[in-house]
């Protein structure tokens, strides 16, 4: 999402509530990036996280397709390494 500073500064809550959403603001200032508001990081540990996957029961075909990628790139890497 892009914005102008003015913008920001008179609607900075109506911003904020987006970035809490998930969201990141590009501010803009006579047309040139000058800022990025973007929602903080650490929100969740990864040992949280991981639990979370753990209880994850992912359907056969989501699997297979990640498999699939996985083979891939780990086909690719090879060919990268033997270059």
């Amino acid at each position: 999402m892009k914005a102008n500073a003015t913008q920001v500064v008179r609607h900075w809550s109506s911003y904020l509530l987006k970035v809490q959403q998930g969201l990141t603001v590009d501010i803009v200032k006579s047309g040139k990036l000058v800022a990025k508001l973007s929602p903080a990081s650490g929100g969740m540990s990864g040992k949280d996280f991981a639990a979370i996957l753990r209880r994850h029961q992912p359907d056969p075909e989501t699997a297979d397709e990640l498999a699939r990628c996985l083979k891939e790139q780990e086909a690719h890497e090879r060919a990268a390494i033997a270059d």
